[in-house]
This record gives C-alpha cells, sequence and structure tokens, in this order.
C-alpha cells in the first residue's frame, strides 16, 4: 500500500511539473509575441511618418505654385490688369483685355504694352522668393533707359516673402497662341507655329526691356528660368471657334523644381544595375 501511495504522489508531482512547464513555455511565447508586434508598431509608425513626410515633400512644389499664381493675380488685378489662373495647369492667362495681337502679327497691340510693363514689375516681385537671384551689376544709364510705356506697380515695396512656401521654380514659360486662321503669304511668318513662337519671344524681349533683371534668375540647376514657347492654333481658348480672335493670347506657366527624394532610383532598381542586369526598356 505504501509503495502505491508513492506510485500515486510521483504520478501527481510529474502531471504537476507537466503544467508548470506548458504555462512557462505559454508565457514565453505570448511574451516573444508581445515583443514582434510592439516591434513592428513601432516599425509601422516610422513607415507611416516616412510617407506623411513624403507625400507633403510632394505636395509642396504644387502649394507653393497655387501661392504664387494667386499672388501674381493679386497685384496684377489691385493693378487694374485682368489676368486668370488656372492652379492644375500652373497657368496665369492674360486676357484680351491685358493683352491683345493683331492678326498675323507678333507685336502685341501698341495700347496694352504699359500692361506688359506691370506684368514684368510683378514677376520680378514674387518669383525671387522661389529662385536664385544673380544680381548683374548695371549702370544708372540703363536703369534709366526704359521705356515709357513700362508702367511701375503701386505696392511693389510692400511685398515679403511668405518662407512656409518652400517650393523652387524650375522654369517659367511665356507660350505663344494663335487663331486657327491660315497664315498668308507676305505676311512674315511660315504658319501658325512660327507666329506663336514670335509672339512668346516678342513679349518675353518686351518683360526684359521694362526689368531686366528677368534674365538674373536661375533654378536649382542653375539655368535662366524665363523661357519661352510657341503652340500654334493647338490650344484654342475658344474650343468651339479655333477661328475666334481671343485664341490669339500670351498665357505664362509656372513649372516647379521636384524634391530631390522623388528623382531617386528605388533599391531594387539600384541592385540589378549593381549586379549587372539588364534593365528592361519601356
Amino acid at each position: 500500500m505504501r509503495k502505491k501511495s508513492f506510485e500515486n504522489e510521483d504520478s501527481s508531482q510529474s502531471q504537476q511539473g507537466f503544467w508548470i512547464s506548458v504555462s512557462d513555455l505559454m508565457a514565453g511565447l505570448i511574451f516573444i509575441f508581445l515583443i514582434i508586434l510592439t516591434v513592428f508598431s513601432i516599425q509601422f509608425k516610422k513607415e507611416q511618418n516616412s510617407f506623411i513626410q513624403a507625400k507633403a515633400e510632394l505636395q509642396s512644389p504644387a502649394k507653393t505654385r497655387h501661392h504664387i499664381l494667386l499672388d501674381l493675380k493679386k497685384i496684377l488685378r489691385e493693378n487694374g490688369l485682368d489676368v486668370e489662373t488656372y492652379p492644375e495647369e500652373g497657368i496665369l492667362r492674360l486676357t484680351e483685355q491685358t493683352l491683345s495681337f493683331p492678326a498675323a502679327k507678333a507685336f502685341p497691340n501698341p495700347e496694352k504694352l504699359g500692361n506688359l510693363g506691370k506684368l514684368a514689375k510683378a514677376l520680378t516681385m514674387v518669383l525671387p522668393c522661389h529662385s536664385d537671384y544673380h544680381a548683374r551689376k548695371q549702370s544708372l544709364e540703363h536703369d534709366l533707359a526704359h521705356p515709357e510705356w513700362c508702367q511701375p506697380i503701386a505696392i511693389e515695396s510692400n511685398y515679403k516673402c511668405k518662407t512656409k512656401y518652400k517650393g523652387s521654380i524650375e522654369t517659367v514659360m511665356i507660350e505663344g497662341h494663335t487663331d486657327a486662321m491660315a497664315v498668308k503669304a507676305g505676311a512674315g511668318y511660315r504658319d501658325n507655329l512660327a507666329l506663336s513662337a514670335a509672339r512668346a519671344t516678342t513679349v518675353l524681349r518686351l518683360l526684359k526691356l521694362c526689368d531686366s533683371r528677368l534674365g538674373d534668375l536661375f533654378n536649382q540647376k542653375e539655368q535662366p528660368i524665363i523661357g519661352a514657347s510657341g503652340y500654334s492654333d493647338l490650344r484654342p481658348l475658344i474650343k468651339h471657334d479655333p477661328r475666334d480672335h481671343r485664341n490669339r493670347r500670351i498665357d505664362v506657366r509656372l513649372v516647379m523644381d521636384l524634391p530631390n527624394n522623388a528623382l531617386e532610383p528605388d533599391d531594387s532598381l539600384s541592385k540589378r544595375k549593381a549586379l549587372g542586369s539588364p534593365d528592361r526598356q519601356l
């Protein structure tokens, strides 16, 4: 009987030891799971913050461009110019009341030249806030050589850059457009494409003639930001009537720099190049 009692006690003790071992194992597994969950949560938070930061950086150029267009519009309207802005396209449009062209001519109607003077002054007020200004030494005689139509901006000295907008300008394009009327022989231009390019370059030269500082603005690549392009009659303002004279116009388009990290190759591409594997052509 005593022997049987000892056997029962040994069996009971071994069962208790077994359950203790199982409970210890489960506690260990739960502890490991909690550690993994904590690490995952920390990593997820980091990735989420990185995503938010990257999104903000990508949105910064668009927000800056919107701000620039609104400031230009405000300044120009306060000085009597009728302009329209299209933030999603980055366009400041000079309406027919602000600038117009005779048919088949690249030089604007003379009565509108004063508005180009105001535009030049507004651009030199706002654009240096988001580009590099490399001032050149200019003589007093050159400063006084502005044409009479180059009118001053009333609030020029009051404008201040807003530091919360961090985007930088890559290009400011003066875009020339025509109506769909064919260019007649003897007009001096081969076609509407040549005419639209001539309008854009003429306006650009007039802007620089009024304020030469426009030629001193550079982007992050140390390239001048001001340029000109012509689109012929391919982008009509009055789509249902491409021959309408209102299609003869000038648009000012802003192109912003992308954040540097938006142009970096991803890890998989870098690894393929390191291993010497060919890239797939698109």
